[in-house]
């Protein structure tokens, strides 16, 4: 038998029709295998699943991003203050993602999933310097921001041009990846170069036991800086 539904303004109606019409079909008791079919059922289903897929992969992906900078770190403090960094820059994503107007769905959770292989880029260089110098933690934040600074931000600008040119695309997908994208550089980079330098100088993890003296990479920086000058 047929039926029709009426006009719904979103997933908060259309969801509960649908398990409705699948909870009347289960009363009926028909022999055999009998569901409800239509074009839009299949829309409906994957709203219904993708918030908790997203958050599920979204809770797989921080684990395999904390083990991964765990290892190569080698340093637990600073592999939480690095998920930690990951975990904000993703909150503020979700969070302007609704303000612009973007909701979660097939395209834009596979992009946030894949956004957070690029937030870890901008906070864990950042870390690594910070662990590899000696000294106070002011001076060694500051050392890391010489040493590795610029390094990240070239990385977020080059990042950015790779995608500016999706800006003007009236395609959803591509709308949706610029969008997306533009927010994960943005906040990547503020997180990674003021948040994140900020937190190190005031509870920073221990530095490594080869590492070298702040002092001395600032030696070293400025004597190859007078070295270009007298060039």
């Amino acid at each position: 038998f047929t039926f029709t539904h009426v006009k719904f303004s979103g997933r908060g109606e259309h969801i509960p029709a649908l398990n409705k019409v699948k909870d009347l079909i289960t009363e009926c008791q028909f022999s055999g295998n009998v569901f409800p079919f239509n074009q839009e059922y299949s829309n409906w289903e994957t709203d219904e699943v993708i918030t908790k897929e997203l958050f599920r992969n979204l809770g797989i992906a921080m684990a395999c991003v904390f083990v991964t900078t765990l290892l190569l770190l080698a340093d637990f403090f600073g592999a939480v203050i690095v998920l930690f960094t990951v975990a904000i820059t993703l909150v503020n994503l979700c969070g302007y993602m609704h303000t612009w107007g973007l909701t979660i769905d097939v395209v834009s959770a596979v992009n946030v999933i894949i956004a957070i292989g690029l937030c870890v880029d901008y906070s864990v260089h950042i870390c690594h310097a910070f662990l590899t110098v000696s000294g106070t933690r002011r001076e060694r934040a500051a050392a890391a921001m010489v040493d590795m600074g610029p390094a990240v931000l070239n990385g977020g600008i080059s990042t950015l041009i790779a995608f500016i040119l999706l800006a003007g695309s009236e395609s959803h997908v591509f709308s949706v990846f610029f969008k997306i994208f533009l927010m994960v550089v943005a906040f990547g980079l503020f997180h990674g170069l003021i948040l994140l330098p900020v937190i190190l100088s005031l509870i920073g993890p221990a530095p490594y036991l080869n590492a070298k003296p702040a002092n001395e990479e600032q030696k070293i920086t400025d004597k190859t800086d007078q070295i270009s000058v007298k060039l």
